[in-house]
């Protein structure tokens, strides 16, 4: 079966743009989405954009990550570096899991 890409991303508009031009060089359909997985809405958008173009969805690779380049207050650290960060980050993703 044939399988179609959808990737996301928040910067580098043009690394992304190479990526799709790879999976359509192996014969495949590709969209790159600008969305920010931190936030809820955005990724929404995002899956929604995937049905509208594909009219499907098989498989989510959640593979997100960031680099906290500041020091790490109360153990625990969002993008921020802050516990509030931190807490803000784990809302984002529980809120997906419950849609």
């Amino acid at each position: 079966m044939e399988r179609n890409v959808a990737i996301t991303y928040t910067k580098g508009a043009d690394a992304a743009a190479s990526v799709v031009k790879e999976i359509e060089r192996i014969g495949r359909k590709a969209i790159a989405i600008q969305a920010d997985a931190a936030d809820a809405n955005a990724v929404k958008a995002a899956v929604e954009k995937t049905f509208a173009t594909f009219g499907r969805l098989d498989v989510l690779v959640n593979n997100a990550g960031t680099a906290i380049p500041k020091t790490v207050r109360g153990g625990h650290a969002g993008r921020d570096g802050s516990r509030a960060g931190h807490q803000r980050s784990w809302r984002v993703r529980r809120d997906l899991r419950q849609r």
